[in-house]
């Protein structure tokens, strides 16, 4: 594996971790809602109706944007790693 291989993976897994836990915030921001009256269940299980929820309760919210832009940036190091890794073989 060539040394940006390696920097984008990294760059990916941190940018990857920084998505969890601003998901793990937005979930806990609608636990505290009294608006939310389901139980959140797991992160990964219920990701579409968190942000969904999410979004409705809090519009234009600061953990919205950095949601999405690390998913954004999440896309781009992985876009990288394959086209290393395609240009290395």
């Amino acid at each position: 594996m060539s040394p940006s291989t390696t920097m984008f993976l990294l760059a990916a897994l941190v940018t990857a971790t920084v998505t969890c836990l601003i998901v793990n915030k937005m979930a806990d921001q609608l636990k505290q809602t009294a608006l939310a009256k389901r139980r959140v269940s797991t992160i990964l299980v219920d990701l579409p109706g968190i942000i969904r929820e999410h979004n409705r309760l809090y519009p234009q919210s600061g953990p919205m944007l950095a949601f999405w832009l690390s998913v954004i940036f999440l896309l781009v190091w992985l876009s990288c790693i394959v086209f290393t890794l395609a240009r290395h073989l």
